[in-house]
């Protein structure tokens, strides 16, 4: 994808949960790049693979701000084992508010888990990725920034043809 300052980016992270596998504690955080704005965070879908709706839908955790640097969260707590592939959806919405032509905004997103179930109830934010078993790789996306989002008018104070030699102002907004 491409953008230019001042649009909106749509994310969505894609967690594909394998079948007959549980997890504990289970959460995904993402760090937003330092020249994007959280807009929204929508809220999670589930899908098997048959396209039919399923139940394991992720709530959304309070950003947390930390040295100008937003990290997302959401946690699905326990899972159980299902017989069928199930696709979680978790989509958000950022402001690019800064970055040059040729620029790269790189997000990243991690998911964790735990072996036995430690976290009780839903947290107002991840905890610390090091109090989890288990990481997952890191999932990425990349967008092109390819020009800012500029417009530019201009008005005459004088509308009409001109007579030769009669001069006009103009006002670029």
């Amino acid at each position: 994808p491409q953008v230019s300052v001042g649009d909106i980016i749509d994310y969505e992270v894609e967690v594909v949960l394998p079948p007959n596998r549980v997890w504990y504690d289970l959460g995904y955080s993402d760090t937003l790049p330092s020249n994007v704005a959280l807009v929204a965070m929508g809220a999670s879908s589930c899908k098997y693979d048959d396209g039919t709706n399923c139940l394991a839908n992720a709530n959304n955790l309070s950003p947390v701000i930390s040295g100008g640097i937003t990290t997302l969260g959401w946690f699905f707590d326990d899972l159980g084992g299902e017989g069928k592939t199930r696709t979680v959806t978790l989509p958000f919405q950022v402001r690019l508010l800064s970055g040059n032509v040729g620029d790269v905004v790189v997000n990243n997103v991690l998911g964790y888990s735990n072996e036995t179930n430690k976290l009780i109830g839903t947290p107002i934010a991840l905890p610390n990725a090091n109090s989890f078993d288990y990481a997952s790789p890191i999932g990425s996306a990349s967008t092109l920034i390819v020009g800012p989002n500029l417009t530019i008018d201009k008005i005459t104070s004088t509308p009409g043809p001109l007579a030769p030699g009669a001069t006009a102002s103009y006002q670029v907004t």
